[in-house]
């Protein structure tokens, strides 16, 4: 907050303006493939020193951010990524099998359960920010306190308030959740690792209620109030996609016709030892 000229000018993100997202360690999976990519730390650092014990699950950096996957994946794969625009590590877990351009690949989806402040991630809990009552309490479901993040009393949520909690979402008029238009997600080509597609989304709000002796909000609703939501979204182009297919995909159709052609000739083979033995017997 800064005053010029008798004016307040006032800004939850101003940190942000200029800034780079800090500097990552990661490992290049050469003891282990299926390490490629993850954070080893963040700013020099193994733990955030934001969230409820120092040294607890929703404090230890970990995870990849969101460019690097390993090979190799399936339907079952799950992924932990490190997001610094709130300070939070969440869990994208593989919904089904689909397709980008004719590309086999699977979507990752960031689930319903990661916006959420009680039981296992009850370290995010941090009670900093005043709810919809006016107590300092754990916020709902469907909804992250980042005041010890951006130190200002910021909530996240999925844009449109997905999946959030009923209390809350019926503060707002207007909403049209639609899971299509507002999950994060990514498609990953399975055996090389590869981002085909994906969209990283947040909605930034805040909660707005009458101040007791500030006579101007008097007339407010106790309601939740959206800022902003913001996309960070990718798409492989066309030439990215052609290079994946001449390193990757065109081997791969010329070890399976090699692998065709080896069982042919084998099943030849056979066929033609077996006739040789029949023929002998029958001379017998």
């Amino acid at each position: 907050m800064t005053f010029d000229d008798e004016k307040i000018q006032f800004s939850f993100f101003a940190q942000k303006n200029k800034s780079n997202d800090g500097v990552y360690r990661i490992s290049g999976g050469n003891h282990d493939v299926n390490t490629l990519g993850a954070i080893l730390s963040w700013e020099e650092q193994q733990y955030l020193n934001i969230w409820n014990n120092e040294t607890s699950t929703c404090n230890r950096i970990r995870g990849r951010d969101t460019s690097i996957y390993p090979p190799f994946n399936n339907k079952s794969s799950a992924f932990d990524v490190f997001d610094t625009n709130i300070c939070r590590i969440v869990n994208l877990k593989t919904t089904k099998t689909t397709q980008y351009e004719d590309v086999e690949g699977i979507h990752v989806l960031m689930g319903i359960d990661q916006m959420k402040n009680h039981d296992e991630a009850d370290c995010y809990c941090t009670k900093q920010t005043r709810d919809l009552n006016g107590e300092f309490e754990c916020q709902p479901l469907g909804f992250t306190d980042l005041n010890s993040c951006l130190k200002g009393p910021v909530l996240a949520s999925y844009p449109h308030m997905l999946w959030a909690d009923e209390a809350y979402t019926s503060t707002v008029d207007g909403l049209n959740p639609n899971p299509e238009k507002h999950e994060t997600f990514v498609v990953i080509e399975p055996n090389t690792g590869t981002p085909l597609e994906g969209a990283k989304r947040v909605q930034f709000n805040m909660i707005i209620r009458p101040i007791e002796k500030l006579e101007v909000t008097q007339n407010l609703s106790n309601a939740v109030f959206p800022l902003i939501w913001v996309e960070e979204a990718l798409r492989l182009p066309q030439d990215q996609l052609e290079k994946l297919d001449n390193e990757y995909f065109s081997k791969l159709r010329m070890l399976n016709s090699v692998s065709y052609g080896l069982v042919g000739i084998g099943g030849v083979s056979t066929l033609g030892c077996l006739i040789y033995f029949i023929v002998k017997w029958l001379c017998k």
